[in-house]
């Protein structure tokens, strides 16, 4: 008999410990476990818990079963033991392409999956820094990935729920300034900055220092591959 499930709600990637008595049904092994007809992925598995992760159920509210079969074929149900809640969704990646340190906002509704708090975020398989954020929306800074690549945006709750934007983010080629005209001067100079994608995924450039002194860019003159300050 299942006698205890935590938590009784989630969704995709959620884990979920479901506690009771003879679980192994006088078998060896819980060889198969289903939340609401939906196959879980099995953690760990003894006679009086089994630990699973919920696998991609219903997008919307869903309440159903919790069945678990042993390795004889033995069958224990725990009737309407599970709700699978309605899917988080992301809805909007700003910006969606960047580099290394990257500042990436994301919005969107039920992001924490059930949870309380967002845990850890991917962009592209990498793992971001958290650096604020809430259910709703979520601020990561971007780390080095190393080439140009698209892929899934993915945040992970404190449950171990999952919430994805598949290819939401692209990670461009970091910039590179290759020439600098010219290299020496003092106030007044204009000087023109050359190079490869130098706003790093941005529109426009908002700060330039020289020998740690800040520069004014000149207005109308910033473009991926040249800057005048």
């Amino acid at each position: 008999a299942v006698t205890k499930v935590t938590p009784a709600t989630g969704h995709h990637g959620t884990k979920i410990t479901i506690e009771g008595t003879s679980l192994r049904g006088q078998g060896g092994k819980v060889a198969a476990v289903s939340l609401v007809s939906v196959a879980a992925t099995i953690v760990s598995e003894a006679d009086k818990k089994v630990i699973v992760t919920a696998g991609k159920g219903p997008t919307s509210e869903k309440k159903g079963d919790i069945t678990l079969t042993s390795d004889t074929g033995a069958v224990i149900t725990n009737t309407n033991g599970f709700t699978y809640i309605s899917a988080g969704v992301i809805k909007l990646v700003k910006p969606d392409k960047g580099q290394v340190d990257t500042l990436v906002l994301i919005t969107g509704e039920r992001l924490c999956g059930g949870g309380t708090k967002i845990a850890s975020a991917t962009l592209v398989g990498k793992a971001g820094t958290i650096v604020d954020g809430n259910c709703d929306l979520v601020q990561i800074r971007a780390q080095e990935l190393g080439s140009t690549k698209v892929g899934d945006v993915v945040l992970v709750s404190d449950t171990g729920a999952i919430v994805s934007k598949t290819n939401g983010f692209t990670y461009q080629g970091k910039g590179n300034i290759e020439k600098v005209t010219p290299n020496t001067g003092q106030s007044g100079l204009l000087v023109t900055i050359e190079g490869t994608t130098l706003l790093g995924g941005g529109s426009t450039a908002v700060s330039v220092t020289l020998s740690g002194l800040t520069a004014q860019i000149q207005s109308g003159a910033t473009s991926n591959t040249k800057l005048v300050v």
